[in-house]
């Protein structure tokens, strides 16, 4: 590449010496044929223990990170593996007791996580980064006075951390971001961004940031015990640092639950999922305009367990059909079979790597001794070719 790169640069001082030559360079890249989807491979089988609720990121090296849940007995530990190839993975060391893993790359190359841990009499919501092959002591993100759930991560272009999860002060809950400036070694901002109070009830927050630097926010939310859930958006601008007044209501049908949502932004423009009447609905929009929901999954299938995320510039998505899991590439693609087991399939994550691959973990196997499995999508690629022209 090194040669080539300089054959062409002298072939560009040649031609400006002289005048009399035009260069014409196209280095877009554009999808053709077929996608490679690789074979399923264990990322670890441990015998006897239930493997769950992975989460993977995947670092500028193209090292992959796995963290999941383990229940051995009655106690649930964080367990997380690497890989360089996708092929032979690490043994998997122990993070800590907890639930509930959410993991990105910072812009140093560390991977962070953020998890819920119950220490008497409280759930709290803990980060920890991964430096020098040592997952750090966790750190305190929420009060430490009230149950805390769903905790999420993500990571902007320009370095910043962001975390969200569910609080619960008495008669309210509330949806509180963080945000770190110094990749994860310190969370010195914490707010709350969306809150209820009374019987009405918020879960499940996804947060995400676009390459234009824009953070977003999706939630579930129902006003009653009794009421359905309802998906629900708002993003920060990047310039004032303000979270919308407004949220979007996504939801098709405000009748049925919409619930477990997921997303993904780039450029402008986000993408959400969410489980909706057994099926994996699907709008995408920018602050209060969106579309009409759309349905991913397989007509007459139930769906479940929707996940988003971008890879190589292109919108990714995938989620559960029981026995199968399905995934997508653009806006609404096209849905083929990523992985598939008798025995069931679960719990998928995504992320984009740096080579514009999409990268999925998820469980596999048998309720109660199902283990965690690992595999790739590539998108085949065509590069258009380079156009050397004469000046007339």
């Amino acid at each position: 590449m090194f040669r080539l790169l300089r054959a062409l640069f002298t072939l560009i001082a040649a031609g400006l010496t002289t005048g009399l030559l035009m260069l014409v360079v196209s280095h877009s890249v554009t999808a053709g044929g077929p996608p490679e989807i690789g074979t399923p491979v264990s990322v670890a089988i441990t015998s006897g223990t239930d493997s769950n609720y992975p989460a993977i990121a995947v670092a500028a090296d193209a090292t992959r990170h796995v963290v999941w849940e383990e229940t051995i007995s009655t106690t649930t530990y964080l367990y997380h593996a690497t890989s360089s190839d996708g092929v032979t993975w690490t043994s998997p060391i122990t993070v800590s007791e907890g639930n509930s893993p959410a993991l990105v790359v910072a812009a140093d190359g560390a991977p962070q996580l953020v998890f819920a841990l119950y220490i008497s009499p409280t759930v709290n919501i803990y980060a920890t980064r991964y430096l020098t092959d040592t997952w750090r002591a966790p750190q305190l993100l929420s009060s430490g006075t009230y149950n805390a759930s769903a905790p999420d991560i993500a990571v902007a272009p320009d370095g910043t951390l962001y975390a969200a999860w569910v609080e619960r002060p008495t008669g309210q809950y509330v949806i509180y971001v963080a945000r770190s400036d110094d990749d994860g070694a310190t969370w010195p901002t914490i707010l709350p961004t969306v809150s209820v109070s009374g019987t009405a009830v918020l879960g499940a927050p996804d947060v995400t940031v676009g390459s234009d630097g824009v953070a977003h926010l999706v939630w579930q939310k129902k006003d009653s015990a009794l009421a359905a859930y309802d998906v629900f958006h708002k993003q920060r601008d990047s310039a004032t640092g303000q979270w919308d007044v407004v949220a979007a209501n996504l939801s098709a049908n405000s009748d049925a639950h919409s619930f477990g949502p997921a997303m993904a932004a780039a450029g402008g423009r986000a993408y959400v999922l969410w489980e909706e009447s057994n099926a994996v609905r699907a709008s995408r929009g920018f602050t209060l305009t969106w579309t009409t929901p759309i349905t991913l999954s397989t007509s007459g299938v139930d769906a479940t367990g929707p996940a988003a995320t971008m890879a190589g510039g292109v919108l990714h998505t995938a989620w559960d059909e029981g026995l199968v899991l399905r995934t997508a590439f653009g806006w609404p693609g096209s849905a083929v079979n990523l992985a598939q087991d008798s025995n069931g399939i679960r719990d998928v994550a995504l992320s984009g790597g740096p080579d514009g691959m999409l990268h999925a973990a998820w469980s596999q196997g048998l309720t109660g001794a199902s283990d965690i499995y690992y595999t790739y999508r590539r998108l085949a690629q065509i590069a258009l070719p380079l156009v050397l022209r004469n000046f007339p």
